[in-house]
């Protein structure tokens, strides 16, 4: 009896344990991501929010404030794009839905997400992820 209880206790835990759903981040008005890899600690600081595991930093979400009055957040990006395209790591855009635009930028350790939505023409955001996490951050973007 003890054994069969023990059993299904572990079961229990087991299958409480590979069920981890991702977490969905809603980082500009009309743009979810979901965050697949588990973390312990979330750091609120300032207008960005960090993301570690066992005190390792796994990513980062900001949003950014579009100074120029006269361009939309979709407008500001298009020209960081364009600034960005002189630099040493060239940006990549991103296919996403319609009514935003995206782009990546990579470096060594992490690639940032560079997204802005119409819903939201006064701030975008960057979005920063391990390199290793970049393909399942970027195909949940909704």
């Amino acid at each position: 009896m003890i054994r069969n209880l023990f059993f299904i206790f572990a079961i229990s835990l087991l299958c409480g344990c590979s069920t981890h759903e991702p977490i969905s981040f809603k980082p500009v008005l009309g743009v979810d991501i979901e965050l697949g890899s588990s973390f312990d600690t979330l750091d609120f600081a300032d207008n960005e929010v960090l993301i570690y595991k066992k005190n390792k930093l796994l990513g980062s979400i900001k949003r950014v404030q579009n100074t120029d009055g006269s361009l939309t957040s979709i407008q500001a990006l298009r020209n960081g794009f364009k600034e960005a395209e002189k630099g040493t790591n060239k940006p990549e855009p991103l296919n996403v839905k319609d009514g935003c635009f995206g782009f990546v930028v990579h470096t060594d350790n992490f690639s940032t997400i560079f997204i802005a939505s119409e819903k939201e023409p006064s701030s975008w955001s960057e979005i920063s992820v391990r390199k290793s996490d970049y393909s399942s951050v970027v195909s949940s973007l909704k």
